[in-house]
């Protein structure tokens, strides 16, 4: 039980992980298109 507790609690660690990973990178896109494009409105 315990071990599935912390096998929940390490896959939750890394998905946070990589979703502001994600979001970071998206956000960073973003800007550097609405520097070419203008603003998108997002």
């Amino acid at each position: 039980m315990i071990a599935i507790i912390k096998h929940i609690v390490e896959w939750v660690v890394e998905t946070v992980e990589f979703t502001s990973l994600v979001w970071d990178e998206a956000r960073a896109l973003q800007s550097e298109a609405e520097q070419k494009y203008g603003h998108l409105g997002f």
